[in-house]
């Protein structure tokens, strides 16, 4: 039997908003370093790829979007598409399969419309379908999903399209904290150990398997062109 070709997700999202946990979570080894957030400062400042599933498939975890470096560049939607592009480029990957869009609370429509429109603009040369039938959205818990299915519909209706987007609700499970079962992803943290119960990680992996390879390629350093 010839092996399945390996899948791979773009982490995306504000910092805070769980990106590198849930690459941990996953399997991916984060450094420890990577997982702190210190008064909502960047922390990831490259996009890296880490490997999953006894490495059969990969995540890439991405800066957290609007912040800004140490040298001062503000990760804007431009700056994020070149470091992506840069990322895939030295790790010679030729494809990916989706993204994981990571959403926290007390988030302005606008910014959630910046961030949709960057995910969509991921989209612009696929030859079928929507690059919203690739997306799957995590919700850090009790945050509304009101703000992204507008910024998302609102994007449709410029682009129509009849994808179904799905949203899931993420919560970080500690000691003295429990988000409860309203959560369909419960990631738990012990100390510097973090972990995901198998069940929630076949869960996700099923939803990665079903997902086409979309190409990557460029013209040039800043433009990032996707297509089946």
């Amino acid at each position: 039997m010839q092996p399945r070709e390996s899948k791979t997700f773009v982490c995306f999202g504000k910092t805070g908003s769980g990106k590198s946990t849930f690459v941990k979570a996953m399997g991916g080894d984060v450094p420890e370093d990577e997982l702190e957030d210190i008064n909502g400062e960047a922390v990831t400042e490259e996009a890296e790829f880490y490997a999953i599933n006894d490495g059969k498939d990969y995540l890439m975890d991405t800066p957290g979007f609007g912040d800004t470096r140490s040298d001062g560049v503000k990760f804007t939607n431009a700056v994020h598409k070149k470091c992506i592009l840069e990322a895939f480029n030295r790790n010679k990957k030729t494809h990916f399969n989706g993204v994981f869009w990571f959403v926290t609370s007390g988030r302005a429509e606008a910014e959630l419309h910046e961030e949709a429109r960057f995910i969509q603009e991921l989209g612009e040369f696929l030859e079928s379908g929507s690059i919203w039938d690739h997306v799957l959205v995590m919700l850090r818990y009790r945050t509304p999903a009101t703000g992204v299915r507008r910024a998302i519909e609102c994007l449709q209706s410029e682009q129509p399209s009849s994808s179904d987007v799905r949203i899931l609700s993420i919560g970080l499970k500690e000691d003295d904290y429990d988000p409860g079962s309203r959560c369909e992803v419960v990631i738990s943290k012990n100390g510097l150990a973090i972990s995901m119960e198998v069940g929630t990680k076949a869960f996700i992996m099923d939803f990665v398997f079903q997902k086409s390879p979309i190409k990557v390629s460029s013209v040039d350093s800043t433009t990032f062109r996707l297509q089946h």
